[in-house]
Parts: C-alpha cells; sequence; structure tokens
C-alpha cells in the first residue's frame, strides 16, 4: 500500500504542474461569477509572480482512490526558490523528500535516492515550467491551456481548460486563490480514471529566506 500510494504521489507532484481539464467536464462553480476586471486580475497576478522570490508552505493533501472506500490524508511542507527549486516534504503518514533542482529529479525514500533527469526529457521539462509558474501564479506561462476567471468574496476561482483534449490525465481542475494575498490556497484534482486530490496550502510565507543547501539531497 504505501508502495502504491507513494507512486500515486509522485504522480499528483509532477502532473500537479499540466493544470489540464476537460472543457466539458466544468460548470461554474456555485456560488461564483465571471471575473469583471480579468485584465487588471491577470496584471496585478503578473505583478506578484515577478517580485515572488521563495515561498515556504504547509500543505495538507486527500487523496480519493477510485476502487477505496476511504480517502488517505497526507501532510507536510513545500519550499520554491528562484533557480527551478522545489523542495517538497512529505511528513505524514509516510516520510519522503521529493526534489526539484533545475535540471534534476530527487525523490528519497527513507535511504533509497532516486535521481532524473528531466531536463533530457522535453515532457519533464515543460512539466516543471508549468509548475512553477503555476505555484507563484503565473498562470499565463504556458500555451498548454486557456483559463477562466471567476470570484466571490474569499477566493478566485481559476478553471483551467487544455488546448489539446486528447492530452493530459485530469478530467477536472479548479484552482483557488486567497483574494486577500492572491496566494494559491487550494487544488481540486479530478483525473480521468476516478481518483480525486485535493490540496491545502496554509501558512504561506512569501521571499523568506531559504538556503540553496535546502534543494541539495544526498
Amino acid at each position: 500500500m504505501k508502495r502504491l500510494m507513494f507512486k500515486s504521489l509522485i504522480i499528483n507532484i509532477i502532473y500537479i504542474s499540466l493544470l489540464f481539464s476537460w472543457a466539458n467536464s466544468f460548470a461554474q462553480a456555485p456560488g461564483f461569477s465571471s471575473v469583471k476586471d480579468i485584465d487588471g486580475l491577470k496584471r496585478v497576478l503578473k505583478e506578484k509572480h515577478q517580485t515572488t522570490k521563495t515561498i515556504k508552505s504547509n500543505f495538507v493533501q486527500e487523496k480519493h482512490l477510485s476502487f477505496m472506500k476511504d480517502k488517505s490524508v497526507s501532510k507536510g511542507t513545500m519550499q520554491i526558490k528562484e533557480g527551478k527549486k522545489i523542495r517538497i516534504d512529505y511528513t505524514s503518514p509516510f516520510s519522503y523528500i521529493i526534489v526539484i533542482n533545475g535540471d534534476r529529479l530527487y525523490i528519497k525514500d527513507g535511504k533509497k535516492l532516486t535521481k532524473i533527469n528531466i531536463g533530457a526529457d522535453k515532457t519533464f521539462s515543460n512539466l516543471n515550467d508549468i509548475l512553477l509558474g503555476s505555484i507563484k501564479g503565473d498562470f499565463d506561462s504556458s500555451k498548454e491551456f486557456t483559463i477562466k476567471y471567476f470570484e466571490n468574496k474569499e477566493s478566485f476561482l481559476l478553471e483551467l481548460l487544455p488546448a489539446d483534449l486528447t492530452k493530459g490525465n485530469f478530467s477536472a481542475i479548479n484552482i483557488y486563490l486567497n483574494r486577500e494575498n492572491l496566494n494559491v490556497a487550494k487544488l481540486e484534482m479530478n483525473e480521468k480514471s476516478g481518483d480525486i486530490t485535493k490540496m491545502k496550502f496554509d501558512k504561506t510565507e512569501i521571499n523568506s529566506k531559504i538556503a540553496d543547501e535546502v534543494f541539495v539531497v544526498r
């Protein structure tokens, strides 16, 4: 079971960066209306992206597997730094580390360390770029999808539609931004297999100091 969950979590962390959803599966979320000033929101998001150098955040991830009745809950921390540096530490129920440092992906599970050269694979490289852009709020950085913008009093909701409906593992994805600070507060991902993943982020710190050594795994 741990191996299955570990593999599933790795896939979600990588493919979260796709931010794909199917055009015929989305309806406007209840309680949200279309953003009136989309250009203004895009401008503010771009300004935030340009000034964001580091991000630290806690997260809680819920995974609903289609063949299981109960959901699995994982907790951990995420750290991001300019220069294509990402570190994800899962702390519960299992402890393991995922690090992207430039063109290298490291996965450490106990004493086992797996290394992948994502720079040599165009698909992985593109996923990495989109992941960094999406978490930092630069949602217009990829040509792989178009976005619909909605809002309510607390949040902005971004619904992302794939440019090519034949690609992607997801049937739907919602991205919720905190209206006050525009940080990513929640992601909801529905896979074509019937699996559902939800990630909630809190205690997010912007531009706090993160040493480069954090992204070195041995």
